[in-house]
């Protein structure tokens, strides 16, 4: 099944709950009416229903950055429904809903002082204080804010020469990566130089700093269920993270046969330091400004460029858990150090529909790279590679 019930109506909304429990039910048209109120200006159908779900509903990503999940549960005092963020169904709908909250209010910010030279009362003054000073943008003569959240490209990860290549970032073309990561653009003039800024905002919760197809040229299904990686690219992975190719196989196949209790770690794996750290090196990138929005309207902020990344990537404390952290997930975490960041590879299903080879969608697709800052307590990644996450347990 799938988060495919999208209600854009209240009467909507109540045949879109009937099949949940009653607690459950009342409260999911509670959400709604909280969403409609506040949100309906800017999206018609915030909630995706799974009718096998009987307790869960997503919140249309576009919202994220707006609001927690926990400040929801805890202002609307719910006790039985489970919301998170995911676009559901919507596939390409969702993701093309011109940006998140975030982005959105950014860029009403943003084009409000340039166009009033103020920012008081504006809830982000802090940042837009910092940002202004930082690139001297009260010098410029000229400032366009251009939103481009939704045009955030796809970024494949392939073995090229037997080094790893994230989109076009690599070792031979380099790791600027700013055009392509970017959320809000900054196209600027000041003191007769021309100059873009690009601004990658990130939000709190489980979107991720990359989001790389495995399930074609990496470990496709036929392979995993023969216990047997034949992939050039995939055996390449399996040396990067120094990953067990049986108990990888295993995680997957013991879930597809019922096991709800498979658990294999590895403290101390024969990882490939140069490899990881390509795709490190890959997934982040430099040359953009990372903006992330932690609670309330609290940001953290600072300026990637080649120095940051080069400090950034070296990683250390390499762990892997087969079946996730606590076992029986379909799932594998490769979880690591670097001197800057507390990072977590997950090699897992993502999709919300199965496949002839993969119906029950347990197989992995997605190589997904998530990370906290160190100082920071929440995961965070580049809005527009968020995609959904299906539910591995």
């Amino acid at each position: 099944m799938a988060f495919d019930i999208l209600p854009s109506t209240f009467e909507e909304a109540g045949k879109a709950v009937k099949f949940m429990n009653e607690t459950s039910a009342i409260e999911a048209l509670a959400l709604y009416r909280h969403l409609i109120q506040h949100y309906g200006h800017i999206v018609k159908n915030p909630l995706a229903f799974d009718s096998s779900k009987k307790n869960e509903c997503k919140i249309i990503r576009l919202l994220e950055g707006g609001f927690t999940i926990k400040q929801l549960i805890k202002e609307l005092s719910l006790t039985k429904l489970r919301p998170d963020f995911g676009d559901g169904s919507r596939g390409a709908k969702g993701k093309n809903n011109q940006g998140s909250l975030f982005e959105r209010d950014m860029e009403v910010a943003l084009n409000k002082w340039i166009d009033t030279n103020t920012i008081e009362n504006n809830k982000y003054k802090s940042f837009l204080e910092d940002i202004i000073k930082y690139y001297k943008l009260e010098k410029c003569q000229k400032i366009v804010v251009i939103p481009e959240g939704k045009s955030n490209k796809k970024r494949p990860i392939k073995l090229v020469d037997k080094h790893w290549e994230v989109g076009t970032a690599s070792r031979n073309n380099g790791y600027d990566i700013g055009s392509t990561v970017t959320d809000i653009t900054l196209d600027t003039e000041c003191n007769n130089k021309k100059r873009k800024i690009y601004l990658s905002l990130k939000t709190s919760g489980t979107t991720n700093l990359s989001n790389l197809g495995l399930k074609t040229t990496v470990f496709p299904v036929d392979e995993v269920k023969a216990g047997n990686i034949e992939k050039r690219d995939g055996k390449a992975l399996i040396k990067t993270f120094g990953l067990n190719e049986q108990f990888l196989c295993a995680t997957f196949n013991e879930f597809q046969n019922g096991n709800r209790k498979y658990h294999q770690v590895d403290n101390n794996p024969k990882y490939n330091s140069g490899l990881i750290k390509e795709l490190i090196m890959g997934s982040l990138g430099y040359g953009y400004h990372y903006v992330h929005l932690q609670r309330g309207t609290k940001i953290k902020h600072l300026e990637i460029d080649q120095n940051f990344l080069r400090k950034a990537c070296t990683p250390s404390n390499v762990k892997i858990s087969y079946g996730g952290e606590t076992g029986g997930k379909k799932r594998v975490n490769i979880s690591m150090e670097t001197p800057v960041f507390n990072m977590v590879f997950n090699i897992r299903n993502t999709t919300d529909r199965g496949t002839a080879a993969d119906p029950d969608r347990v197989y992995p697709d997605k190589l997904q790279t998530k990370y906290t800052m160190k100082g920071e307590t929440v995961a965070t990644g580049h809005q527009g590679d968020s995609t959904e996450i299906a539910d591995d347990s």
